[in-house]
């Protein structure tokens, strides 16, 4: 069984359902039977999260996790204002 455009469309529901991830804004796309996952996350543990939900909903397809972590920087409000 090789991924399709359907299972990129059932990673996507699955990553914005699931509660350790809860994300709209990871792109999803296959290609040569591989499922490449991009965009962007607040923490380590949320890519994680966001390999195993890719794996458990399309274990025949290689995962390709290019996810990033973004740490945002706390406001300096001295300078706001």
């Amino acid at each position: 069984m090789s991924c399709s455009d359907y299972d990129a469309e059932r990673l996507r529901d699955e990553l914005a359902r699931d509660e350790r991830v809860s994300e709209l804004g990871i792109e999803v796309s296959i290609s040569g039977g591989k499922a490449f996952l991009s965009g962007r996350v607040s923490s380590a543990e949320r890519k994680e999260a966001v390999r195993e939900v890719a794996r458990k909903v399309l274990p025949h397809c290689t995962v390709v996790n290019d996810v990033t972590v973004t740490v945002l920087a706390e406001p300096n409000w001295e300078n706001i204002g």
